[in-house]
């Protein structure tokens, strides 16, 4: 968000836990848009908020001047195991499966950011906001913006299948692979994020 603020006008709003929808999700940010006098933007979302970009591409393609996905899918994988079980049990089965996917010896996060996203996951996984109603999308007929797609190998949280039906999906799109860096490539690749980011949307 720093260095893209040097050159952008950069809004990043948060999703909250008590939103319940997909709908709901996207009308959200359809409002802080229209609230901060964006009539458009380049939609980006890294992860499970690359499902809500999509969804808003789709359901507003007049606010989308181009769309950015990183390390997504195209459809809700969900988080294996944790939010099936009760809440209290589910938070300690989540934290556990937080913690193995940000194993120490994955090395693309610092500690600090490791401990932030071992309690973010496990409250996402618990309660599994990220996978409200969202069924796997289809083409997009009535919107012809560009598209990135940033994938990384060795994502722990997005399947190969996935990874490569959202390819499909957007088969015009420019694809950047980084190496070795896992799904927080977005943390430990900032400087290439940030200049691939600048090329494809030329400043504007």
């Amino acid at each position: 968000m720093t260095a893209l603020g040097e050159t952008y006008r950069v809004a990043a709003p948060t999703i909250p836990a008590s939103v319940d929808s997909m709908e709901a999700a996207v009308e959200g940010l359809v409002a802080i848009l229209r609230a901060e006098g964006m009539p458009s933007a380049h939609v980006f979302g890294h992860g499970q908020g690359g499902l809500i970009a999509q969804a808003l591409v789709r359901a507003h393609p007049e606010l989308a001047r181009s769309l950015i996905l990183s390390n997504s899918a195209a459809q809700a994988t969900g988080y294996p195991g944790p939010a099936k079980l009760p809440w209290v049990l589910g938070k300690w089965a989540a934290r556990r499966w937080a913690e193995a996917a940000l194993r120490p010896d994955a090395g693309e996060l610092t500690e600090d950011r490791r401990a932030f996203w071992t309690g973010r996951l496990a409250t996402l996984a618990a309660h599994c906001p990220a996978a409200i109603d969202a069924p796997r999308f289809g083409p997009i007929e009535e919107w012809k913006g560009r598209v990135l797609i940033f994938e990384s190998d060795g994502d722990a949280f997005v399947p190969a299948a996935e990874a490569a039906a959202l390819r499909e999906l957007y088969p015009g799109a420019i694809l950047h692979r980084f190496e070795g860096a896992g799904h927080f490539a977005v943390f430990s690749r900032v400087e290439s994020y940030v200049l691939r980011m600048h090329l494809f949307c030329g400043g504007r």
